[in-house]
């Protein structure tokens, strides 16, 4: 299985030669963006399993990944602290505190939040804070790993921050071009047949009752599912707005349907 390119190898014929594998450059082996050629390796032989000569060459590229299976029942189960903390409820380890020093803002945010009175049974908290003077690009290699690690494609420093938090504390945040949004911000529920082009730029219809996030320009997100295209960061996003919401697991899950 190649993870870059999300194909299974096969014997295939070329020129009526059987083929029984491929040559793979790194960014098909999702080690890297390297896609210039095929992966050159300064020692092993043909045989040797890539992942010997991985932990002899680049060791810390050798990180051991453990799939979970989760029920519905258990959404809190789905991010690294929530494992944690059933482990240590079952005598297996210690839960590490995650105290954490508040941050005071230095200016009034120019972005507000009002959350409609029939919504708040599936958003009854909604934080969020403004960000100025951001430097949006690549992340970190030591977070690229980790996100591949776990299935998710790098995309962007800002993107990639906001999915390490939704899958290691178990908080889902989202994060909107702040310069992007039109006036402010509100929750509210769908009348229904509404559409948004949402970040994996397909468009979406949406129904009634399903909760949404808009400005003043229209709905800007999906709530608790995906924002939309047109609020999105991109590498020229130097504001941001962050959002961190408690929303209702039975309806998003309705809605992610």
């Amino acid at each position: 299985y190649v993870p870059g390119i999300d194909t299974t190898i096969g014997v295939g014929k070329i020129r009526g030669v059987e083929s029984f594998g491929m040559m793979a450059s790194e960014r098909e082996m999702e080690l890297s963006e390297e896609h210039d050629g095929i992966i050159e390796l300064p020692s092993g032989k043909p045989g040797d399993r890539f992942i010997d000569w991985l932990a002899e060459n680049d060791p810390a590229k050798v990180d051991p990944v453990i799939e979970i299976a989760i029920t519905p029942n258990r959404p809190d189960a789905l991010g690294v602290r929530g494992i944690a903390r059933d482990l240590a409820a079952r005598g297996l380890g210690k839960l590490k505190p995650r105290d954490c020093d508040a941050v005071e803002g230095s200016f009034a945010s120019p972005i507000s939040v009002s959350i409609d009175d029939d919504t708040l049974d599936g958003c009854p908290v909604f934080y969020g804070r403004v960000i100025r003077g951001v430097k949006n690009g690549p992340s970190p290699q030591w977070l690229q790993d980790c996100l591949r690690a776990i299935g998710l494609r790098p995309i962007s420093f800002l993107v990639d921050v906001t999915n390490f938090f939704t899958f290691d504390r178990n908080r889902p945040l989202h994060v909107f071009d702040a310069d992007k949004v039109k006036g402010n911000l509100r929750v509210h529920r769908a009348k229904g047949g509404e559409e948004i082009v949402a970040l994996d730029e397909k468009t979406y219809t949406l129904q009634a009752g399903q909760m949404v996030i808009s400005d003043d320009s229209g709905v800007e997100s999906i709530a608790g599912i995906m924002g939309g295209e047109a609020t999105g960061v991109t590498e020229d996003t130097v504001n941001v707005f962050v959002e961190s919401a408690y929303w209702d697991p039975v309806q998003i899950a309705y809605a992610g349907r």
